[in-house]
């Protein structure tokens, strides 16, 4: 098992909760992944087909990675407890022009009622806007439940998921 001497229980770390595209590489297959919540020191992964607690991975979202090891795992969701520290920052920014802090910050944005205001006919336009998105975002879904995946379609999953979540943003503002 991982020990972690730095952080007494690395559990009680601070989370981001994020919605974003991984691959969870084990010793006999690569498997796309969705990442619920992240702290330097672990992560919440749901997808399927998990090995039990104690396996070793690594955890592959765009050009960084981790290795570390299942600490449980259900039907749909597994933690990990990470070998090292990940910068949080570092990995949430790998979205590239539509990265997740401009998605955070104009869905708070729109939250907190500043976002301007729309008429009505660019409330249309966001309601379709957010329409794609969440058709988008079921594809995507679909496609990251499949355990066939290459590393390489993962890939192209999380590009169509950072799309959606843009399209997302976008249709609230225009609401």
């Amino acid at each position: 098992m991982l020990s972690n001497t730095a952080i007494s229980d690395p559990r009680s770390e601070l989370r981001s909760h994020v919605f974003l595209m991984a691959v969870l590489r084990t010793a006999t297959e690569n498997c796309p992944v969705r990442v619920r919540n992240l702290s330097p020191s672990g992560a919440l992964l749901e997808g399927s087909h998990f090995p039990a607690a104690g396996h070793a991975v690594l955890l592959r979202r765009g050009s960084r990675s981790v290795s570390g090891e299942i600490a449980w795992a259900t039907d749909r969701q597994c933690g990990v407890q990470f070998a090292e520290a990940i910068d949080v920052a570092d990995w949430m920014d790998l979205a590239g022009p539509f990265d997740q802090q401009r998605i955070d910050a104009t869905i708070a944005q729109y939250r907190n009622g500043t976002a301007l205001e729309a008429g009505s006919a660019a409330a249309l336009c966001g309601q379709q806007l957010s329409g794609l998105s969440a058709t988008l975002l079921q594809i995507t879904r679909r496609l990251a439940d499949q355990s066939d995946q290459s590393p390489a379609l993962a890939e192209e999953i999380l590009r169509l998921e950072i799309l959606a979540q843009e399209l997302a943003a976008i249709g609230k503002l225009q609401h």
